[in-house]
């Protein structure tokens, strides 16, 4: 009995906390991102400042700004083009339990997604692995008329 009260009690814990709600990790399904956001790519950090040496180095009570430039590599939605470039900008604090979840640390190509003319944001939860395919056949589906508000 004793293997299952800390299991219970993290589990309680983590369903009353509105900062674990507010950070949930969960994808959205890649048919909601499809169909909700403008713009949908695959692209590649060039450079990424500053880089994940200074964000991994512990310090206490600070933010920074951290920019990413980014290539396209593929396209799903929008009016990008393979090889294009764009700049993605992010502040992470450390009063801000979740700002760490927008911070890029390597230079594996990751999938964003832009709504309504903001800034691109990443499809953090999602690994490129199991987002693409069902991406790439969402694309194919859709052929350039509205998804149905069922998917």
């Amino acid at each position: 009995m004793p293997n299952l009260i800390a299991p219970l009690v993290t589990a309680l814990l983590l369903a009353v906390s509105k900062p674990a709600l507010a950070c949930s990790i969960f994808p959205e399904d890649p048919a909601r991102i499809f169909k909700d956001s403008d713009s949908v790519v695959l692209a590649e950090p060039l450079e990424i400042s500053p880089g994940a040496e200074e964000i991994e180095r512990p310090k206490e009570n600070y933010s920074y700004q951290q920019t990413v430039t980014w290539q396209v590599i593929k396209v799903w939605k929008g009016n990008f083009t393979i090889g294009e470039t764009f700049a993605t900008t992010s502040w992470i604090s450390t009063s801000d339990p979740c700002s760490g979840w927008n911070v890029v640390r390597d230079h594996q190509p990751q999938i964003l997604r832009s709504v309504a003319d903001s800034s691109f944001q990443l499809y953090y939860a999602a690994p490129v692995a199991w987002a693409s395919p069902q991406l790439d056949a969402l694309k194919e589906d859709h052929n350039g008329q509205a998804l149905d508000d069922d998917t």
